[in-house]
């Protein structure tokens, strides 16, 4: 694997504002952290960066000198080297604590090697790294590659993180795993809570709390993603790729499209065919 990416370490946050920053390399791992719940700051050589909820940092062989967490705040952090890719869950009790003091390790996901997630992951990875800094469409492949990564990431998170059986987690891997299995039906909060045997408050509450996502909004991002997906991967009419994915009709998904990726979703597609021409591999 190339260990030369193009930046040190790159932040996207949720609304898909991008930034690196050039830094000087210490080893050789690198990672890609999801600050899922409060805030926290990167402690650098030279500066320090404040993180909000919501953000992806993807770091480069090492040059952060550490990640400090306000008290209750939650980080999904992933360590991918050529022989192993990992995830740990780290809970941070106490206010602005480095990450190697008094962190409580929640679990711990290997995804095997020769897997088909550890593939996908390595060669979205080897993508990454390949690109190049004048490419014309720099910002947004990289932008497309580590949601790449956290999407791969994120199906994998849940046997990890519940470590605890609860009803609440129980309930909430459940909802995670119904739409998974069937976010292209004709699918409402009301109908998945039903087949739960919850009250659509009661999974309202148990999603917020766990996850910091509504039923909807999980549902929502999924759906959305997913037929992302399928807009650069087939040749569907996009009419064919909303109602496939559970949007009720095409003017509906392209407005929710435009909404989140700023572009339409036919815009998305011609932009990945020129991406495609212009050599960089697409998924």
């Amino acid at each position: 694997m190339n260990s030369n990416l193009p930046f040190d370490i790159f932040l996207l946050a949720n609304d898909f504002q991008i930034r690196s920053l050039k830094l000087p390399l210490i080893n050789n791992k690198y990672t890609l952290s999801y600050l899922v719940e409060g805030n926290g700051k990167l402690v650098l050589a030279n500066k320090e960066v404040r993180i909000r909820e919501n953000t992806l940092v993807f770091i480069n062989k090492g040059s952060i000198i550490s990640f400090n967490l306000e008290k209750g705040a939650k980080l999904y952090k992933i360590s991918f080297d050529e022989d192993l890719i990992s995830m740990k869950t780290y809970l941070k009790k106490e206010n602005l604590e480095s990450e190697s003091k008094n962190k409580q390790e929640l679990s711990c996901v290997c995804l095997a090697p020769g897997s088909r997630e550890y593939v996908s992951l390595l060669s979205n990875l080897d993508e990454l790294i390949e690109l190049k800094e004048d490419s014309q469409f720099y910002e947004y492949e990289i932008t497309r590659k580590l949601l790449t990564i956290w999407l791969i990431i994120n199906k994998n998170i849940i046997n990890g993180y519940f470590v605890k059986k609860t009803k609440k987690l129980e309930k909430t891997k459940q909802f995670l795993s119904l739409v998974s299995l069937k976010f292209k039906e004709s699918l409402s909060i009301k109908s998945i809570a039903k087949e739960m045997e919850l009250s659509v408050p009661t999974l309202q509450r148990y999603l917020i709390e766990e996850i910091k996502l509504s039923p909807y909004q999980y549902l929502f991002n999924y759906r959305l993603f997913a037929a992302a997906k399928d807009i650069i991967s087939t040749n569907k009419k996009i009419k064919a790729i909303a109602l496939d994915n559970g949007f009720k009709t095409k003017s509906h998904f392209g407005y929710e499209f435009k909404k989140v990726l700023k572009m339409s979703p036919k815009q998305y597609r011609k932009l990945n065919s020129k991406i495609l021409v212009n050599g960089i591999k697409k998924e």
